[in-house]
């Protein structure tokens, strides 16, 4: 199981569960909501799917980063990786089963 790291925000981390897209971004309908102006509405998702997690860009305004280089479609996340959105940070972590 993997879980996201959220720096600065009232939500410490999010379990991802296995097959379902996470949401992340500004708006209320998103499951991991940043109070962050330079985020897009709904930035990016990331899919927990056969014990690795895919991150994919929604084409964001201002991109999303990982591990500093910007995502233009999709890429695989690896524990420890860095996601930058605006000026949030997560950070993907293996949780202990």
């Amino acid at each position: 199981m993997f879980r996201l790291c959220v720096e600065h925000e009232s939500v410490a981390s999010i379990a991802l569960p296995t097959d379902i897209a996470v949401l992340i971004g500004r708006s209320d309908s998103c499951h991991v909501r940043v109070n962050d102006l330079s985020a897009s509405r709904v930035h990016c998702r990331v899919i927990s799917h056969d014990g690795r997690v895919t991150l994919y860009d929604a084409g964001s305004r201002w991109g999303t980063f990982v591990n500093e280089k910007r995502v233009f479609a999709e890429c695989d996340l690896l524990p420890g990786d860095q996601v930058q959105i605006g000026s949030t940070s997560l950070q993907l972590i293996e949780a202990q089963q």
